[in-house]
């Protein structure tokens, strides 16, 4: 399992980790990362790592219940992450 973060460009000034959703920010001298909604300089390891088989039987339940049409189903499509 990979601990570095797979970091794609998201504006001019910003990157985002495509396995775990951090961001980051270049403020002209260096790096800074979004945590608990500060920026600061010290980067957090990813914490992305599930894997397509780890989600996959997460992802199965939610298509099912919606294919079934079950009461509260509109709610866990809204609420279902894939990180």
């Amino acid at each position: 399992m990979r601990s570095h973060h797979t970091w794609r460009h998201k504006s001019t000034h910003q990157q985002i980790c495509s396995r775990c959703g951090q961001v980051r920010r270049w403020n002209g001298t260096r790096w800074l990362y979004r945590k608990l909604g500060e920026l600061v300089r010290e980067r957090q390891a990813c914490e992305g790592g599930r894997s397509d088989s780890d989600r996959y039987p997460e992802l199965r339940a939610l298509v099912e219940a919606w294919q079934s049409h079950q009461a509260g189903s509109s709610t866990a499509l809204a609420e279902w992450r894939h990180r």
